[in-house]
C-alpha cells in the first residue's frame, strides 16, 4: 500500500505546511514541510499504511525514535519527533540541504573521485559508529539514504526498518528487508541483523562510488568474484597512490568479507583506516631536508551542524551519559560532578578551568578507577598552565599538570584523552616530536574524538600539512557542544591564505559559540583585520571595545592603537621588554612573541621584530603558515636576518614528522 498523498499548500497535523514531495519509496513517502509552530523547515516522513496496523509495532517504532533523537552526531540526520495524525503514523526529521549520494555518482558518470569517495566514506564510518553505539542496526545503507550536503557534510539517513539489537520487532520478524544488490548475506538468511550487517552494505557502497558498479557476486549467499578488488579499481580508472589504492582494496575486502566476524570489528575501525588513507592521498606538502614548496589547500568549508536547541541536545546528552556511566559501575553523585566539570572545562579561562580541575580530582579520590575523570583532570590541569599567565605563586600547574599526565598514562592509557593530554604537555614545552606522537595515538584511539581531531589540525596546519589539518579541524567543528576554538584556527588557515570572507564567517562562528567576547576571537578579530586592511583604524564593537580597556593583557591596547597609528613606538617597546618574559608558559609567550612582532612592524621597530623572531625560531617555533604567509612580515622578507630565520622555522617544522 502507498503512503497517504499530501497536496503542496495543505497543512498536515495542524502545524505542517506541505511545499514539496522530496520522494517516495517502500518505506514512505518524504516532503519538505515548513514547521508553522516553530518557523522552520523540516523533513516530513509519512509512514506505509500497512506497517502502522500494530500497536506494538508502533510502541518499538516509538523506541527507536527515541534512540535516534540522542543521536546527536554531524553526519547522522537529526530526528525530531513521532506523531499519528488521521490514522497516519509520521515523523519529522532535519531537513537535509543537499543531493543523495546516488545522485552525485550519477552526476560524475556513476562514480567518484578518489578522495572524494574517501572522504564520503570517512564521514559515513562516523555516522555508522553513532549509530551502532545507540545499539540501532540502520540494515538499509545504500548509495539513495546518503546524502551529501551543500556544505560538503555527508549524512546517514532513513531509519525506516533500522532496528534495535537487543528488541526483537515483531512486525519484521521473518521477513525479507533491505535493498537487495547491498544486503549482507546473512540478511538473505533472515538472521537477526548486527553491526557487522551494516559494515558488509558500507563495503558495497564505498566500492559502487570508486567503480561505478555493484559489486559482482553470482548469488546472495556467495563472494565468488574471481578477481581481487584492486584489479577492479584499476579497471575502473582509480587513480591514486599505490599504498592508498593498496589500504583501500585491503579494506573493501574485509568488509565485503562472507563471514561477518571477518569483517573490520567496528565502524570507528574503518573511519580511522580511511583517516589515514585519506590524509595520504590528501597530502599535497611534502617537507624534505631540501627545498619544500607548499601547495596551497582545498578550500574546506564548515559543515552545518543539525538543527536542534543546545538546551534540547544537553538533556538528551546529560540524560544519557548518566547511565552511560551508572552502566560503568560510577555512582551517581561522582557522575554529576564529573558531567559538571566537562561543563566548566568547556569554558577556557583560567577560574572556570579550575572549578573544573577541583571537580575532576574529586571525582578520582572518590573513586581511583574512574580512568576517564583521571584522563579528563590531566587535561584541564595543562589547560591550567597555560591559562595561568600570571603564574600564580599558590599553585605550581606546570607540575599539577605533569603529575596528572603521568597517572592517567599509568592508569589510563587506553584511553584518548590521557594520550591528548600527554601531546598537550609535550606542547607547552615544546617537545613538538612527542607531541604529534601523543596526538596520533589519540586519534588512533578514538578517531571521533573532536578534541583529539582539532589538536592534531592546528599542528599539522602550522606545520604546513595544510590540507589535512584543516580536514580534521573542520570534523572538529560538528562537535556538540559547539566548540569556538577550531572555528578560531580555521579563520586564522583562511586569512593566512587570504580568503578574508570565509576568515570572517568562521570567526563570527566562533564568536557565536563561544558567547561572549574571547581573548582568542578577539585577538583572531583584530590580527585578521590587520592581515587584510594593513594600517588602518578597525572598528570595534561596544562589547570589544570593553574588552580592549578593561582586559587584563594590554597588547589589545597596543595593537589596536598601532592600527590607528597612535601608538608610540618608545611605549611599546618598553611594555614589550618588561611583559614578555613574565607571561606565562613558553607556549603562550611564544604566542605571544608572534604578536608582539606584528605590533613591531606597524610601529615601525623593525630590528625589534627581527630580534623577537630571532627568539622565536631559536625558542622552537614551527609556525611555518605564519612565517611564511603573514602580510605583515613582508618587509622583512628581503633581509638577510629573515631568511636564517625562516630556514630556522622550516627545520623546526620539518622535526616534528621526521
Amino acid at each position: 500500500m502507498l503512503p497517504k498523498k499530501l497536496a503542496v499548500g495543505q497543512t498536515f497535523a495542524g502545524r505542517y505546511r506541505i511545499d514539496k514531495l522530496l520522494g517516495e519509496g517502500g518505506m514512505g513517502a518524504v516532503y519538505r514541510t515548513q514547521d508553522l509552530a516553530l518557523d522552520d523547515p523540516v523533513a516530513l516522513k509519512i509512514l506505509v499504511p500497512t506497517l502502522e496496523q500494530s500497536p506494538e509495532h508502533m510502541d518499538l517504532f516509538r523506541q527507536e525514535v527515541k534512540l535516534a533523537r540522542r543521536i546527536t552526531h554531524a553526519n547522522v540526520i537529526h530526528v525530531y519527533d513521532i506523531g499519528e495524525f488521521d490514522d497516519t503514523l509520521y515523523m519529522t526529521m532535519e531537513l537535509v540541504d543537499g543531493i543523495t549520494l546516488r545522485r552525485a555518482m550519477n552526476d560524475t558518470g556513476g562514480k567518484l573521485p578518489l578522495a572524494q569517495a574517501l572522504r564520503v566514506g570517512h564521514e559515513l564510518a562516523n555516522g555508522l559508529a553513532a549509530v551502532h553505539a545507540q545499539g540501532i542496526v540502520h540494515r538499509d545503507l545504500k548509495p539513495g539514504n546518503v546524502m551529501l550536503c551543500k556544505s560538503e557534510r555527508v549524512v546517514l539517513a532513513d531509519f525506516g526498518i533500522a532496528s534495535h539489537v537487543d528488541v526483537e520487532n515483531p512486525a519484521m520478524r521473518g521477513k525479507l528487508l533491505g535493498t537487495i544488490p547491498y544486503m549482507a548475506p546473512e540478511q538473505f538468511k533472515k538472521a537477526p541483523p548486527t553491526h557487522l550487517t551494516d559494515l558488509y552494505s558500507f563495503g558495497m557502497v564505498i566500492y559502487e562510488a570508486l567503480t561505478g558498479a555493484v559489486y559482482p557476486r553470482p548469488n546472495p549467499f556467495m563472494l565468488q568474484n574471481n578477481e581481487p578488488i584492486v584489479v577492479d579499481l584499476v579497471r575502473a580508472g582509480v587513480m591514486g597512490d599505490a599504498a592508498t589504492i593498496a589500504g583501500v582494496e585491503s579494506l573493501l575486502q574485509r568488509c565485503l568479507a562472507n563471514d561477518p566476524h571477518a569483517r573490520p570489528t567496528c565502524a570507528q575501525e574503518i573511519a580511522r583506516v580511511l583517516a589515514e588513507l585519506l590524509a595520504n592521498e590528501s597530502d599535497r606538502v611534502r617537507i624534505g631536508a631540501g627545498a619544500m614548496q607548499q601547495i596551497e589547500p582545498v578550500n574546506a568549508r564548515r559543515p552545518h551542524v543539525p538543527a536542534t536547541t543546545q538546551a534540547e541536545a544537553a538533556i538528551d546528552r546529560t540524560t544519557f551519559e548518566l547511565a552511560e556511566l551508572a552502566a560503568q559501575g560510577i555512582r551517581e553523585d561522582i557522575a554529576q560532578d564529573y558531567l559538571a566539570a566537562r561543563r566548566e572545562s568547556r569554558v577556557l579561562s583560567l577560574p572556570n578551568l579550575i572549578a573544573a580541575f577541583d571537580l575532576f580530582d574529586s571525582c578520582v579520590q572518590r573513586d581511583p578507577h574512574f580512568g576517564q575523570a583521571i584522563a579528563s583532570r590531566a587535561v584541564v590541569a595543562v589547560r591550567c598552565w597555560f591559562f595561568d599567565h600570571a603564574r600564580s605563586a599558590q599553585i605550581d600547574w606546570e607540575q599539577v599538570a605533569t603529575d596528572c599526565v603521568d597517572t592517567a598514562m599509568q592508569h589510563a592509557p587506553q584511553l584518548s584523552d590521557t594520550h591528548l593530554a600527554a601531546s598537550m604537555l609535550a606542547t607547552q614545552r615544546f617537545e613538538m616530536k612527542q607531541a604529534a606522537r601523543s596526538l596520533v595515538r589519540a586519534v588512533e584511539i578514538d578517531p571521533s574524538s573532536h578534541e583529539a581531531q582539532e589538536y592534531l589540525g592546528s599542528l599539522q596546519t602550522e606545520t604546513g600539512l595544510v590540507d589535512q589539518g584543516m580536514l580534521r579541524l573542520t570534523y572538529a567543528t560538528t562537535a556538540i557542544p559547539l566548540r569556538p576554538m577550531p572555528c578560531q584556527v580555521l579563520a586564522r588557515c583562511h586569512a593566512l591564505f587570504g580568503r578574508f570572507d570565509e576568515a570572517e564567517a568562521s570567526l563570527a562562528d566562533a564568536a557565536r559559540r563561544a558567547g561572549v567576547t574571547t581573548i582568542g576571537v578577539l585577538s583572531n578579530h583584530v590580527r585578521i583585520h590587520a592581515y587584510r586592511w594593513g594600517k588602518r583604524p578597525i572598528q570595534l564593537s561596544i562589547s570589544q571595545q570593553k574588552a580592549v580597556r578593561e582586559g587584563n593583557w594590554q597588547g589589545f591596547r597596543h595593537y589596536v592603537d598601532a592600527l590607528a597609528g597612535t601608538a608610540d613606538p618608545h611605549t611599546v617597546a618598553t611594555w614589550m621588554n618588561g611583559f614578555i618574559p613574565t607571561w606565562g608558559n613558553p607556549r603562550s609567550q611564544m604566542v605571544l612573541r608572534q604578536v608582539c612582532v606584528e605590533i613591531a612592524i606597524l610601529v615601525g621597530l623593525r630590528e625589534r621584530a627581527l630580534e623577537l623572531l630571532d627568539e622565536c625560531a631559536h625558542g622552537g617555533l614551527i609556525d611555518i603558515l605564519w612565517i611564511d604567509r603573514c602580510p605583515l612580515l613582508d618587509p622583512l622578507r628581503n633581509t638577510v636576518e629573515f631568511k636564517e630565520i625562516r630556514d630556522w622555522v622550516w627545520l623546526n617544522a620539518y622535526g616534528v614528522w621526521n
